[in-house]
């Protein structure tokens, strides 16, 4: 649990956090203030706001209410954790609104008590290995930190949030949370407001349709045209296509501090564990013209060691050639999940070791591609490594334009 920070009047709010979402603001200040209550609550690094689908709030939310919040600083992510794997739901940054009241607006899209929030991101690692034993003794008895090694990307977070702890960062994520009498939310005078509430729900509900349209399509390729695809290949496929129609977020190779004290892990991890690479850190990003995002098949199962055994350049193969003839099978298809991500998205497939193969690249030839990943190995001096985790297996590019 954390404790709320104070109570605020909403015309008592900073010029600059009535400005992030106006139209929010504007739909607040036409209630009485009798029947709003308002307050902010700002976050380190890491911290918890939603566990298990509850809100973690010292003070328990009435059930005579309505309550929901708005990012005003940074970000948080949204995640399921069911033990087993993690993976991000979607990225809030200011401006954006969402239900509080046990994540009732993501109950449609999966099981509310698999759903997390933390500031900052969760899917957060390093694109070069940090296990090195030299290295992270050297780290751990700088910052006190009592944790192991790291045996998976996923267990990286929990250092970078001790290293923020430790290391008392200015980052905070910080959000507005509203609470209005469930009498008055249906009242004209917030008519405005509950149709903003709504708009912030569609998407979730659109993730519902294109899911349901996706395994039903899935159905229908496996009995009539490609029986023998793995079903695993599929869930690889889905994940992409997800990704490039903005439905869920990719990853991409930070860029700024929205996301965590990005600038500050890099600094500690060249100069402190001593790392050999170039200090690329990913996380999570909802798909961006401006930006590439990126799929790993080394993420899906991440816990299950003997599939990343498996995992292998020929099942990166597969893929591509499952994608292919699904691709063929969709081309009829009415829906538009067929959609935007073959018509309107470039894909590239990268592995460490691709050989000869013509369609798949090296995953050392990416500096060249993404500016993002140059721009680090420029400040840092460092080189790029192509064989980290995120890559070594093979992953995915997407992008809004063609690749050369």
């Amino acid at each position: 649990m954390f404790k709320l920070f104070n109570y605020i009047e909403i015309s008592g709010l900073q010029d600059k956090d009535k400005n992030i979402n106006a139209r929010f603001y504007k739909a607040l200040t036409s209630i009485s203030k009798k029947e709003i209550r308002a307050k902010e609550v700002v976050l380190e690094f890491g911290k918890r706001i939603v566990k298990n689908g509850h809100f973690q709030d010292s003070e328990k939310l009435s059930n005579t209410h309505f309550s929901f919040g708005m990012v005003l600083e940074n970000a948080f992510e949204i995640f399921v954790d069911n033990g087993y794997e993690t993976m991000p739901i979607e990225v809030l940054k200011p401006g954006q609104i969402f239900p509080i009241d046990e994540m009732d607006g993501f109950e449609h899209i999966l099981p509310k008590h698999l759903l997390n929030m933390t500031a900052g991101a969760r899917s957060i690692f390093l694109s070069p290995k940090i296990s090195d034993a030299v290295c992270f003794t050297r780290l751990a008895k700088k910052y006190g930190l009592e944790l192991d090694i790291p045996k998976n990307l996923y267990d990286e977070w929990q250092i970078l949030v001790n290293l923020a702890a430790k290391s008392n960062p200015s980052w905070r994520a910080k959000m507005l949370i509203i609470s209005i009498e469930k009498e008055s939310f249906f009242s004209d005078a917030c008519e405005s407001l509950r149709n903003l509430l709504i708009q912030s729900t569609i998407p979730h509900h659109k993730i519902l349709k294109n899911w349901a349209l996706f395994d039903i399509n899935r159905s229908s390729f496996l009995k009539h045209e490609f029986h023998k695809a793995d079903t695993n290949i599929l869930e690889h496929i889905k994940q992409v296509c997800f990704i490039g129609n903005g439905m869920l977020p990719g990853f991409v190779f930070a860029t700024n501090d929205l996301l965590g004290p990005i600038e500050l892990f890099k600094q500690i991890f060249i100069e402190v564990y001593g790392i050999q690479y170039a200090p690329h850190i990913i996380h999570p990003g909802t798909f961006d013209k401006n930006q590439t995002s990126y799929y790993s098949i080394q993420l899906k199962g991440h816990q299950s060691h003997q599939r990343q055994r498996e995992t292998s350049f020929s099942q990166l193969k597969e893929l591509k050639r499952t994608l292919h003839h699904f691709q063929d099978f969709l081309s009829t298809s009415k829906d538009d999940l067929a959609w935007t991500i073959f018509r309107n998205r470039e894909l590239s497939f990268f592995h460490h070791n691709p050989g000869n193969h013509p369609k798949i690249k090296s995953s050392s030839t990416l500096p060249a591609i993404d500016p993002v990943i140059a721009a680090v190995m420029e400040k840092s001096g460092l080189p790029f490594c192509d064989a980290s985790p995120f890559l070594r297996s093979g992953c995915i590019s997407i992008h809004p334009q063609t690749i050369h």
